[in-house]
């Protein structure tokens, strides 16, 4: 049984916690969030973020972006379902999930909001 804490809907840690479900969830959630790229000891971790940031995205790619961030998550065995909304204006990405683990099936909704993300420049 995993156990963490909680990440509240600004993206801060609360002295909370979570388990089983909610957790899973929850770690997706910080998959989507970080961009492919980002975390030097693996540089494939994450979400393909520049698919929703291109001027004409492809939903095909979008699609493909979210199921390679949720396989990163070993417990995942099926991806039965995903649905998603990404409104380009709000920079909000919104997945609807059906997923299948060793324990049974786990659905849910994430909510990613990629305007409260600062970007950084290398110089």
């Amino acid at each position: 049984m995993m156990k963490t804490f909680e990440i509240n809907s600004v993206g801060d840690w609360t002295l909370e916690m979570i388990e089983e479900d909610d957790e899973l969830i929850q770690n997706i959630k910080h998959l989507i969030y970080e961009r492919v790229g980002e975390w030097f000891l693996n540089e494939d971790h994450g979400f393909r973020r520049y698919v929703v940031e291109e001027k004409r995205f492809s939903e095909r790619e979008i699609v493909q972006a979210i199921y390679d961030a949720i396989y990163q998550e070993p417990r995942i065995t099926e991806i039965i379902k995903v649905d998603y909304a990404f409104n380009r204006i709000k920079r909000k990405l919104t997945i609807g999930l059906q997923l299948r683990t060793a324990k049974g099936i786990v659905g849910g909704v994430i909510d990613v909001d990629f305007s409260r993300i600062q970007t950084q420049t290398v110089h």
